[in-house]
């Protein structure tokens, strides 16, 4: 992934001064690292597939369930 955009509602998301900063990446020094040069977060992730089945341009049901199962495979997710 090369793209470097801001996720402003991510969790771990915080302004800082108007620079959105991640709590859940830190530098050599404990620092928060901005959003923007964080390239590889799962929601980055999730964006960057969902550009790029768009931009297939592929017919909606036919996909759906494959693509749902790939975003699923992205996340850490434990039910309850």
């Amino acid at each position: 992934m090369s793209s470097k955009y801001i996720i402003k509602n991510c969790p771990a998301c915080c302004n800082y001064k108007g620079k959105y900063g991640c709590e859940d990446n830190h530098d050599k020094k404990g620092r928060d690292t901005y959003c923007k040069c964080i390239t590889d977060c799962v929601l980055k992730q999730i964006v960057e597939k969902c550009k790029g089945e768009h931009e297939k341009g592929v017919d909606y049901m036919f996909w759906i369930d494959k693509f749902a199962q790939e975003i699923l495979q992205l996340l850490e997710i434990q039910e309850e």
